[in-house]
């Protein structure tokens, strides 16, 4: 019942907002029906459109003390309506007794029509498709609940939304004084031998987040990641950017960067130690990536294992990974000691060939003087 009522709560909205035009900018209305129960619900609603995006936001205060937030768009291409939107019903405790996300497509001339989209049973603590079918919290209603500041479906859910997941490392903070006051990790791998080496991920510095896959194979280096639910996908983690870094020094790595992380590398791609990486064996592996997830993954309880960074079982992992650290900034002074040293070198062949032409000249300029001389006094 709850998934066609929040279909029919959709359809309201979307005739409202056929009929009001796209030159309202906020609207304000009361309108009543009747719920699973058999009792008259009184809701008082206010809208607001957004031209630019096409989106009407809105808020709704309902006579049974609960308030609904949603967002929709909709469009009309000849006789074809199509739309898309979300929804989230709170008690006055401020819990989730109804959400749902939906999309639908209208063929005004035949009257057929097809919805798809999932819904929130919250005597079960249950997320359904459509068909019925048992699914995880759509990533629109993730984003709903923070927007409007509701990080729990109960109290014992929690959302985090827009967090990063990180190799776990070294800490830069730590690395590099003042480089930057974010939670961002480095690892130090070798790079030295071909195989592949795996390395814990961690997400919102709290949590262990899944594993890194770093394979050497000659010159070439490939790095690819692997969350939670790569083989169980009921769980709710939301992916939503990447950014894969490999640095030849700590001095590589600037505050600018780390404050917009982007780059041009990908998961999956292999890199060249030789062209990428300055020839070097040993480099640090830095990964920003956005994701949204909820705290236990599933309604069954399946949650991420808390990361403590002081625990005695991963002293020797840190250990470890200060100490290749060393051995990766050593390998980095090498390399730009080579480089001055080849230059300066250059520079000397260079100061050598020009001195030597500069003598040819001189040479070349007292022969034609003789012979001028020669020639003017037989």
């Amino acid at each position: 019942m709850k998934r066609w009522l929040g279909i029919l709560l959709a359809t309201i909205m979307l005739l409202t907002m056929v009929g009001a035009g796209a030159e309202v900018t906020t609207d304000s209305y009361e309108y009543t029906y009747t719920n699973e129960n058999d009792e008259e619900i009184t809701v008082n609603r206010t809208e607001t459109y957004d031209s630019d995006t096409g989106k009407t936001t809105y808020t709704e205060s309902l006579s049974n003390g609960n308030t609904q937030y949603g967002e929709y768009t909709n469009t009309s291409d000849g006789n074809i309506n199509s739309g898309n939107g979300t929804y989230l019903q709170l008690d006055s405790n401020g819990n989730v007794v109804e959400a749902g996300t939906y999309s639908f497509s209208e063929n005004m001339e035949n009257d057929e029509s097809s919805w798809s989209g999932a819904w929130y049973d919250s005597e079960s603590d249950t997320w359904y498709d459509f068909d019925g079918n048992e699914t995880s919290m759509p990533s629109s209603v993730a984003a709903l609940l923070a927007k409007y500041g509701k990080t729990t479906t109960t109290d014992e859910h929690v959302w985090y939304t827009h967090n990063t997941a990180c190799v776990l490392g070294v800490e830069l903070k730590t690395a590099k004084e003042g480089l930057t006051d974010k939670w961002y990790n480095v690892m130090p791998v070798d790079l030295s031998q071909d195989g592949t080496q795996t390395f814990p991920m961690a997400a919102s510095g709290a949590y262990y987040f899944g594993t890194i896959d770093v394979t050497v194979n000659g010159d070439e280096v490939t790095t690819v990641y692997h969350y939670p639910n790569e083989n169980n996908p009921s769980l709710m983690i939301y992916p939503e950017s990447e950014c894969l870094m490999w640095f030849k020094g700590l001095d590589k790595i600037t505050t600018e960067f780390l404050d917009n992380p982007t780059s041009e590398m990908a998961f999956g791609t292999a890199i060249s130690k030789e062209n990428d990486l300055g020839g070097q064996d040993c480099a640090l592996l830095f990964i920003c990536n956005r994701v949204s997830y909820r705290v236990p993954f599933n309604v069954k309880g399946v949650s991420p294992v808390r990361l403590y960074r002081n625990h005695y079982k991963m002293a020797d992992y840190f250990s470890a990974a200060n100490d290749m650290l060393t051995k990766v900034e050593e390998a980095y002074a090498a390399n730009n000691n080579d480089t001055s040293d080849t230059a300066e070198a250059e520079t000397a062949e260079a100061a050598d060939a020009s001195a030597e032409t500069a003598e040819e000249t001189t040479d070349a300029a007292e022969t034609t003087t003789e012979t001028t001389t020669e020639t003017t006094n037989p």
